[in-house]
């Protein structure tokens, strides 16, 4: 069984057509019409990711290869989604992920703060600049306020 006879048994398992499969997966009608009928000989990556990412019950490794299951038990759908699409010794990687995303919050709440500062710096060298353009444009007016 070919990838192709494998994106049809998923259409036919999941009692799709071939139409509500392309709108499920967000797949181009004539590409899945290309791959199906062996006029593009493999999906593309993307198409593969789509297919794999809409149907989480689908054993990835099974549609890639051919080999193991069709279908995933529920408590194997992550295991089996990070083992198919991670290289071997990602794991500390994937584990490294929460640390990292509190590390890119981190970085980008202080970038506002340093933008919000810039911003409230150019705030006031613009008010001193009009108050320096309205002296030089109206010089009576600008003596009067300093006077009073």
């Amino acid at each position: 069984m070919n990838i192709q006879d494998r994106i049809l048994e998923i259409i036919k398992i999941k009692g799709l057509n071939k139409n509500s499969f392309s709108t499920a997966t967000n797949i181009q009608p004539q590409t899945l019409h290309h791959i199906v009928s062996g006029r593009r000989t493999n999906p593309s990556f993307e198409v593969i990711h789509k297919i794999i990412s809409t149907f989480s019950d689908i054993n990835p490794r099974w549609f890639i290869t051919g080999e193991g299951d069709m279908m995933l038990l529920p408590k194997d759908h992550a295991t089996k989604m990070q083992e198919v699409l991670s290289p071997p010794g990602e794991e500390r990687k994937m584990a490294a992920l929460p640390n990292l995303a509190c590390e890119l919050c981190k970085e980008k709440d202080r970038t506002i703060t340093a933008m919000e500062k810039t911003v409230k710096a150019q705030e006031i060298t613009i008010e001193n600049l009009q108050e320096k353009i309205e002296e030089l444009t109206h010089p009576q007016r600008g003596q009067k306020r300093k006077v009073g």
